[in-house]
């Protein structure tokens, strides 16, 4: 009888030892996925949520020899939307390295992906440094300036990697240029970046010309170029974009010309003034903005002197 008890006991002591394995176990194995998760995931945002944004300039403008185009606004679905629209960024779900998201506007939307290894940051690289990389095909293709220069828009980045990433850009820019811009001549380069509590600011601006002879289309152009972008950096939630771009000189054989010109916030939010200038770039901006106030003018102008000839 004493035997039963003991083995009883036995048993019984057993069984709850494997319980407190198995208990033990889960608290474990929730921290090992959450180690593990901030290892391998950058991004910090939050599923099943939206963040709206204005788009306050999506503009191009073109001159090939004697013919200017000009457009302005972007598409989602071949729908084209105006400048100064709302647009979402809904987040669907977030895996290792990427963020599934949804833009939107009005009754359209687009699915998006946001992989940080996969394209993200060599093409927000070659954003940030080459005109090119937005202007060719405006420029090859004129008649796509009419429907507007479209949105540059990145609202995910991953956190510890948006900092390292522009902090790169600001000290080494000599590794990024050769990466990047295997064509430019005479460049000159400033950059700014700055943590404000959980914000980055970063802002650079690049000039120089861009040669293009052993291949199609050919070109030799100079250009200046202009970027901003402010993060939080809690989440990797973009606050902010802005991009002022203009260039001249021959492609494909004719006289050209070009500009564009994107401004993106998150609602509620003004970016900072820029601190990088440059004065040919601001003169141009500055008589764009006065000649198109001249034009209104002379239009009201004409509109008032017919009402007062109109008996």
């Amino acid at each position: 009888m004493l035997f039963l008890n003991i083995k009883g006991h036995k048993k019984k002591t057993e069984i709850e030892l494997e319980k407190l394995k198995k208990i033990s176990i889960i608290p474990f194995s929730l921290l090992l996925l959450l180690i593990i998760n901030q290892v391998i995931s950058p991004y910090s945002v939050t599923p099943n949520k939206t963040y709206e944004y204005d788009v306050k300039k999506a503009e191009v403008f073109v001159k090939l020899d004697d013919k200017s185009y000009s457009g302005k606004g972007f598409k989602i679905n071949d729908i084209r939307f105006n400048q100064r629209t709302t647009i979402q960024a809904f987040v669907n779900s977030l895996g290792g390295d990427n963020v599934l998201w949804t833009l939107s506007s009005g009754e359209e939307s687009l699915a998006k992906l946001a992989d940080w290894n996969l394209v993200d940051e060599s093409s927000l690289s070659n954003i940030i440094l080459n005109p090119f990389s937005i202007i060719q095909n405006f420029l090859s293709n004129p008649a796509l300036v009419t429907e507007g220069l479209g949105l540059i828009f990145y609202p995910f980045l991953g956190t510890n990697r948006t900092i390292e990433f522009f902090k790169d850009l600001k000290n080494q820019t000599h590794y990024q240029y050769s990466f990047f811009i295997p064509k430019v001549d005479n460049v000159q380069y400033e950059a700014f970046y700055e943590e404000i509590g959980q914000m980055i600011i970063f802002e650079s601006l690049v000039s120089g010309k861009l040669n293009q002879n052993l291949s199609s289309p050919e070109f030799n152009m100079l250009f200046t170029h202009h970027s901003q972008f402010v993060y939080d950096i809690s989440i990797g939630l973009l606050q902010g974009s802005r991009f002022l771009s203009e260039g001249s000189g021959i492609f494909e054989n004719k006289t050209a010309e070009f500009s564009f010109e994107s401004h993106i916030e998150l609602k509620k939010y003004n970016l900072p003034k820029l601190r990088l200038t440059n004065n040919n770039s601001q003169l141009r901006w500055w008589l764009i903005g006065i000649s198109g106030s001249l034009v209104l003018i002379v239009i009201v102008f004409i509109i008032v002197r017919y009402k007062k000839r109109k008996p």
